[in-house]
């Protein structure tokens, strides 16, 4: 059996670094609740505006009537603004899932790896520590 090298002992993360990793996992769960939302809500939204669409243009044709479906026009082009900026804030909230992720990700090569590799890895994860902004999740909910 062969000794390990000195380098090799397992880290101690210290108290705020585990708060630190904590507060990102929170914000991740966080993250992912509100995309799991904009998705849901995303799918409703493209069943009214089909309905809605389908039925203005319904009634347009058997009244032979141009107003009903110079009423229908604004509201349909106003659901499907509606949906782009879903689409919009969707994206966002994916991309910041994927960040958040990357942050724990240099997290644990942090803990696991040895020698030369973890000094990297310890400076990986102090980049992405100092890159993190907490509350960006919030704020995708307010637009």
């Amino acid at each position: 059996m062969t000794d390990l090298p000195s380098n090799s002992n397992p880290p101690h993360p210290t108290e705020a670094t585990k708060e630190i990793v904590r507060v990102v996992e929170s914000d991740h769960k966080a993250t992912l609740e509100l995309i799991s939302r904009l998705a849901t809500l995303r799918a409703g939204l493209r069943g009214v505006i089909i309905t809605l669409a389908s039925t203005v243009l319904g009634l347009a044709i058997a009244q032979s009537s141009w107003p009903i479906a110079a009423f229908g026009v604004p509201v349909v082009v106003a659901g499907y603004f509606a949906e782009a900026r879903l689409e919009f804030l969707l994206r966002l909230a994916h991309d910041r899932a994927v960040t958040l992720e990357r942050k724990v990700q240099a997290y644990l090569s942090a803990l696991v790896e040895t020698g030369v590799v973890r000094q990297d890895a310890d400076a990986a994860f102090q980049r992405e520590v100092k890159t993190y902004q907490f509350g960006t999740s919030r704020s995708l909910r307010g637009p």
